[in-house]
Parts: structure tokens; sequence; C-alpha cells
């Protein structure tokens, strides 16, 4: 549950979002035949409006819905990484971008199960992003670096035991409606993969063994301190 929802929509709004990312060739060109601008050109809408998810489509109905969502990816798509995504899939023979992955990883006995948003291999790191449509208020950072953190280990992990050659795993948030924000971007280091995985490790003995111990110094940052009955004051 995302405190104030994810835009216009709600959480819909954002499922949209990641469905447009999931099909985009990341120009800025493109945008209006996967988002029509309106619902005039019948043949045209129904063409696309099939495609979408069933779940999504009273989103995509909304001419305001599909016209928000135009501008955020059109602002990402002049961005340089923007830029750099519509490069790499211009480029020809085998892809090196990734959207839309679930894993299932085993490691020592614990399945690590998720799915990422985004990531691509370059020649010495592979980098792993999270589409966000809300602003950091609403989805604050400091929550999804935890997220990412552990999608990198279970990366790590799953490239260890493939044999596939060791690479510093980087990670960062987009967040779409602020796309003029500085990026902050984190290089996984050993240590840090080894330090996460000992965390992933000890949340999941916690979690079977029933045990969830207050953090009451985060009761300032949460977006929903306000309405927890839990509180800290």
């Amino acid at each position: 549950t995302l405190r104030g929802g994810e835009g216009t929509g709600g959480s819909e709004f954002g499922s949209l979002a990641h469905w447009v990312l999931s099909k985009w060739d990341f120009s800025k060109e493109s945008l209006s035949e996967l988002l029509p601008c309106d619902n005039i050109d019948e043949s045209k809408y129904e063409k696309v409006l099939i495609k979408v998810p069933y779940e999504l489509r009273e989103e995509f109905r909304s001419v305001f819905s599909r016209k928000q969502i135009r501008e955020i990816l059109s602002d990402y798509a002049m961005s340089e990484e923007g830029k750099r995504l519509s490069a790499f899939l211009s480029r020809k023979g085998e892809t090196r971008l990734w959207r839309e992955t679930p894993f299932r990883v085993l490691d020592d006995g614990l399945l690590m199960v998720g799915s990422t948003d985004i990531f691509w291999e370059e020649a010495d790191r592979i980098c792993l992003r999270d589409w966000k449509t809300t602003t950091e208020e609403t989805a604050p950072g400091e929550y999804y670096v935890e997220q990412l953190k552990f999608y990198a280990y279970a990366m790590y992990v799953f490239r260890k035991e493939k044999g596939l050659p060791e690479k510093m795993i980087e990670i960062g948030i987009n967040y779409l409606r602020s796309p003029s924000q500085k990026k902050k971007i984190i290089e996984m280091s050993g240590e840090a993969l080894s330090s996460t995985g000992e965390k992933v490790h000890g949340a999941a003995v916690s979690a079977l063994s029933d045990i969830f111990e207050a953090r009451y110094e985060l009761c300032s940052r949460c977006p929903w301190g306000d309405i927890c009955s839990k509180k800290h004051v």
C-alpha cells in the first residue's frame, strides 16, 4: 500500500505506466502509439486498448491519465539515461536490456522471489533501476533502496551459480515525476552485497520466528506515520 497512491488513478496509474515502460522503445516519438492522445481515432485507440491487460483498461480509457504518462515519459526520453536505453534497443544482435524480469533464486536454503523493473549490462557493470511514478515524499527512497539491494543480492547469487562474470551491480531509483532530481546511484561492492545477504537471511529468520521489533526511530520519516495507531510519540 502506497501512501497517497501512484498518481492520477492510484495504483492503477503506476501499473499502467509500468506496462507502457515494458513495451516502450524509449523514444519520444513512439509514445503517441502506445498512449493515443484521444479516443477519437477509434481504430488506433482500440488497437492499443486490446493489448492492455484487462485490469488496466479502465485507467487506459482516461485521456488525462494517458496524457500524464506521456508527459513524464517524454521527459525521461530526453534524459541521458533514456537516450542510452533507446540506443541499447536500436542495436542489432544480442539484447542487453531486460524489463519486468521475475526471478526465483535459492541461496543456502532460502528462496528469494521477486521481479525487477529494468536492468541492463554494460562492459564493467550491471545497472539495476526501479521505476516510481510517485514523488519521493510519497515513496521515500530509503524504503526502496533496501528493496533494490535485495534484488542486487539475488542477481549476484544467480550470476555466481551460473558462472557468469562477476560485475559491479549499480542500483538506482527513477522518480519519473521528477526527472531533474539528482538520482542517487549506489554501487554495490562485494562487501555491500555480503552485508545485504546477511540482512536478508536475518530478516527471513525473524519473520519465520514471528519477531517484528518496533523501529520507532523511523516514525518521523514514515509516510504512514499520521495514520498509524502504533506511532511512537
